[in-house]
């Protein structure tokens, strides 16, 4: 295969999806999927963290806001959030994994700039922490 191929064959798609309404019981089959699965070690929850504190920082500020938009530093900080979480899922298998199993890019993508999108996203991802915690899924 020619190297033109391989990249072909990297190539990933992320495409905007719309957080369900039961994003508290998503988080949970997330999580358990990664609880029950044999492939290699979950994400640990440092690292779990690390791209939580990307997201809380950017709602310490929007969820005292009343307006329907994010504000421009804020859309800003999410989009550099977005490419953090890229960069992170390319560098360890278990954030790649745990990144395609949560749909994290794809939940981000659709945030755009609107602030109750992501307010909704973060408390997803609060679910998200939350259910590693319970499950135990905190070594490494």
């Amino acid at each position: 295969m020619d190297q033109q191929g391989k990249i072909n064959q990297k190539k990933k798609i992320i495409t905007p999806k719309p957080l369900p309404e039961n994003y508290v019981e998503e988080a949970e089959r997330v999580i358990e999927k990664i609880a029950g699965s044999d492939k290699g070690r979950p994400i640990s929850s440092s690292k779990l963290r690390n791209l939580f504190s990307l997201i809380i920082d950017i709602y310490h500020v929007e969820r005292l806001r009343l307006e329907k938009t994010m504000e421009a530093d804020s859309s800003f900080k999410l989009r550099n959030a977005q490419i953090r979480i890229l960069y992170e899922a390319g560098r360890e298998k278990s954030v790649e994994a745990f990144v395609s199993q949560s749909n994290l890019l794809g939940y981000l993508k659709d945030i755009q700039n609107d602030r109750e999108k992501f307010l909704r996203f973060t408390h997803y991802m609060e679910a998200l922490v939350a259910y590693h915690r319970f499950y135990h899924l905190n070594e490494g």
